[in-house]
């Protein structure tokens, strides 16, 4: 069963206000952002990428495969990543996720 071109449309109105939500969050704790597509970037002094952080709604689920691509596609390009969450009032969390080695050794 496919989406309607219109809940497709506020899908997109949805995730661009979460965006903007938390791209206004690190513009006032004096951080650098951009928005790139659907995630966004923090920039360092030198205008280069510094983080990546994707954004959700606090009642939104998100697939272990989908943290897995985030972080495998954060590693490629050589940036932290950070999962934002926003709740119903606008709040955000912010947790960095990576892989961990449990081998021993």
């Amino acid at each position: 069963m496919s989406e309607s071109s219109s809940e497709c449309d506020v899908k997109k109105a949805s995730n661009r206000f979460k965006l903007e939500i938390v791209k206004e969050d690190l513009t006032k704790r004096s951080k650098k952002v951009q928005i790139k597509g659907t995630y966004l970037v923090t920039m360092d002094r030198n205008n280069k990428p510094r983080t990546i952080i994707t954004v959700i709604d606090e009642n939104e689920s998100i697939k272990t495969d989908e943290i897995l691509n985030f972080i495998n596609f954060g590693s490629q390009i050589s940036e932290s990543t950070v999962l934002s969450v926003v709740d119903k009032y606008g709040d955000t969390l912010y947790y960095e996720v990576s892989l961990i080695d449990l081998r021993k050794g």
